[in-house]
């Protein structure tokens, strides 16, 4: 496909935010996802795992067990989302990681009235 092709067919979609993070244990992905949609923070949370994460912390190398949290949020609503995430995450350094990413207007459109 050629870089007018390509451009075309992503002009038609809207902006949209996908935030990931992780934490340790499966209860405190279901009780941020439950905060966050019933707060009307993020439209939609999907709890992915137990997933495997390497890292380095201090000084070593760790390999733990997480759940990854994928949320779908509204561009106008990222501040709102992180400040929740810093003060509600059990973690003293968290994952916060921002994707610009497209989606198709319907449902750019249902994610930014799950707001109100």
């Amino acid at each position: 496909m050629d870089r007018m092709n390509e451009h075309s067919q992503v002009s038609g979609l809207a902006d949209l935010l996908e935030i990931t993070t992780t934490v340790e244990h499966e209860s405190e992905a279901n009780r941020l996802a439950m905060d966050l949609v019933t707060q009307k923070l993020a439209a939609c949370v999907q709890i992915l795992g137990p997933i495997q994460s390497m890292y380095e912390w201090n000084g070593s190398v760790q390999n733990s067990s997480e759940f990854g949290l994928k949320l779908k949020v509204a561009p106008d609503s990222l501040n709102n989302v992180v400040s929740h995430l810093k003060k509600n995450h059990p973690y003293d350094l968290q994952e916060i990681v921002v994707h610009q990413v497209k989606a198709s207007p319907e449902y750019a459109d249902w994610v930014q009235k799950q707001r109100t």
